[in-house]
């Protein structure tokens, strides 16, 4: 049995998606202020965020899936 979401847990994704929605909204600023290289970076961190969570939920799957 999955055990439920903690208040911790909620309050972790929705730091995430604020920290997301925030970036995506300003791009454009952001690019010209960092440069090309930080956002290289940027998009690095933020390519490992996504797949560490896809990795996550894969593993919760599997996990819960009666063999």
């Amino acid at each position: 049995e999955p055990r439920p979401l903690a208040r911790r847990d909620h309050d972790q994704v929705a730091a995430l998606a604020l920290s997301v929605y925030l970036f995506l909204c300003l791009a454009g600023q952001l690019a010209g202020w960092v440069g090309t290289c930080a956002i290289a970076g940027i998009t690095s961190i933020y390519g490992f965020l996504i797949f560490a969570v896809a990795w996550q939920l894969d593993w919760v799957a599997a996990a819960s899936r009666k063999w």
